[in-house]
């Protein structure tokens, strides 16, 4: 495989990482739910991934083996980062019939064959807060 470098901050903060058409999806059961009125509705997958996961699992979606660079500039001031991230996303199910359907591997998947697609667009040289 060949390697790359990759710029971050830190690789521990975990998330529950929702495929974007799985989150609209989400939104239109709830609002076409009676029984979501007045409710607080989590939309997650119930499966955590920390940055570190996620920059390996890229890299083995590239076929690259990535090398991660920790940037001060992209690390979170102390006490301000949320270590851990994860959805309960029960009410969604039994009340509004939603789950989400596409892993965090599949989501990926399809965001590295868009990227693939519109190299153009993206700007690695710029980093915005």
């Amino acid at each position: 495989m060949v390697g790359g470098t990759v710029r971050l901050g830190s690789l521990a903060p975990k998330r529950d990482l929702v495929y974007v058409g799985d989150t609209v999806s989400g939104f239109c059961a709830i609002a076409e739910s009676e029984a979501a009125i007045g409710k607080t509705i989590n939309l997650g997958t119930g499966r955590e991934t920390s940055v570190g996961e996620l920059v390996a699992t890229i890299g083995t979606l590239l076929g690259r083996d990535l090398v991660v660079i920790e940037d001060a500039q992209r690390v979170r001031p102390t006490n301000s980062e949320v270590d851990r991230l994860l959805a309960d996303a029960t009410l969604a199910r039994e009340l509004c019939g939603w789950q989400a359907t596409v892993s965090i591997e599949q989501g990926l998947g399809r965001l590295v064959e868009w990227m693939r697609g519109n190299l153009s667009r993206y700007r690695p040289e710029s980093y915005a807060v």
